[in-house]
């Protein structure tokens, strides 16, 4: 069955893509290299894809996720779920929900605090969580209430997969000797992070990475993989600009 209608109208697009073979691609590598082949996601399992934006990962799974699966979105752009909701209408295991979730950069007007926001799902219900492109847009308040979302809706030996900047030697020397200024210098530090506007905070923010492996520990995940992105210039391998942790729980 063809999913060239779950691809979204040009003017649409927010997540990080301005053109549709860059929104497919992006999505396919993403599903294929990382969730199936490296994270171990199942066409049974139960996929929680939190920032789901316009559908960018849910395309491709809907030709992976058999019917025993599930996939729901939770995203903070009203026109993104709403467009999703009428698009994946003929797909009755995928679901897609607001998230009404103060963010100054996409949510300004958002009416919950990030830091406590409750996930609207019971304890245990996934095999795994999804936040791509999330923990780059929210400040560590919410951030740490998040990665507790994360741990009680995951399953005893879900996977987590997210993404982030990480603020490492090897990406500061990266970034000190590049000449790319469209590079993320994130040259003002505040605390645990690295924020690449003041004014504009959640535009995008940069973990240190040894807070971040922090957590981790804290919530009881193992860290299974690391895969570096090439946001602060090295290679592209993975083809993911953002760095991707792997974790069970």
């Amino acid at each position: 069955m063809s999913t060239k209608d779950l691809i979204p109208p040009l003017e649409a697009l927010f997540d990080g893509t301005s053109n549709h073979p860059d929104f497919e691609q992006i999505g396919d590598n993403f599903v294929d290299k990382i969730l199936v082949s490296r994270a171990g996601l199942l066409p049974n399992h139960r996929l929680l894809d939190v920032g789901s934006g316009n559908g960018q990962k849910a395309r491709p799974l809907t030709a992976y996720l058999k019917e025993e699966g599930s996939y729901d979105g939770v995203e903070l752009v009203q026109a993104a779920v709403d467009w999703c909701e009428e698009a994946y209408a003929r797909y009755a295991n995928f679901h897609f929900h607001r998230a009404d979730v103060r963010n100054q950069h996409y949510n300004p007007a958002g009416t919950i605090s990030p830091a406590s926001y409750h996930f609207p799902f019971a304890d245990e219900s996934f095999d795994m969580v999804l936040l791509s492109s999330v923990f780059t847009h929210i400040l560590p308040e919410g951030l740490e209430n998040y990665f507790g979302e994360v741990t009680r809706v995951l399953k005893p030996g879900g996977h987590t997969v997210i993404t982030y900047f990480l603020w490492n030697e090897e990406a500061a020397e990266k970034l000190s000797r590049s000449e790319n200024p469209a590079l993320f210098s994130h040259v003002h530090r505040e605390g645990v992070c690295r924020l690449f506007e003041l004014a504009d905070p959640e535009r995008a923010v940069c973990y240190h990475e040894d807070y971040i492996r922090s957590l981790y520990l804290k919530h009881g995940h193992h860290v299974a993989e690391v895969s570096y992105g090439f946001w602060c210039g090295r290679k592209d391998i993975m083809r993911c600009q953002q760095d991707t942790v792997i974790s069970v729980k």
